[in-house]
């Protein structure tokens, strides 16, 4: 139990940083970098960055303790890995501002979940 729930934090934590490894505004690499593919700006990446996923973590972190005392907490997690999973992955296909932010913020609500799981 101990070494899935490392697992599972350990890859909440890289897949949020993975955002910041796919940005370079020095480079006009489309293939390696987020930022010249779509052409985000630096304000787009700011957000992306910060309200897209934080705001919506932050806000579903407070209901996910609640929803956790109502549910089976190993299930919660299995589905809230499965959700953050299909949205990183969704993340890479998107061609958009707006889809990234969409597939960060799916992001945001599914890890919410997981921290709370862990402890019950």
């Amino acid at each position: 139990l101990l070494g899935s729930l490392v697992a599972v934090y350990t890859s909440n934590q890289w897949c949020r940083q993975l955002l910041f490894s796919t940005v370079d505004f020095a480079s006009d690499d489309s293939f390696r970098f987020l930022n010249a593919d779509l052409g985000l700006s630096r304000g787009e990446y700011a957000l992306l960055g910060t309200l897209a996923f934080n705001a919506l973590f932050a806000a579903c972190s407070l209901a996910a303790g609640a929803l956790v005392d109502r549910t089976d907490a190993a299930r919660l997690t299995y589905l809230s890995c499965g959700v953050w999973a299909v949205a990183t992955a969704a993340s890479g296909l998107c061609d958009s501002f707006a889809g990234v932010a969409l597939c960060r913020g799916l992001q945001g609500v599914a890890m919410a979940a997981t921290a709370p799981a862990g402890y019950a």
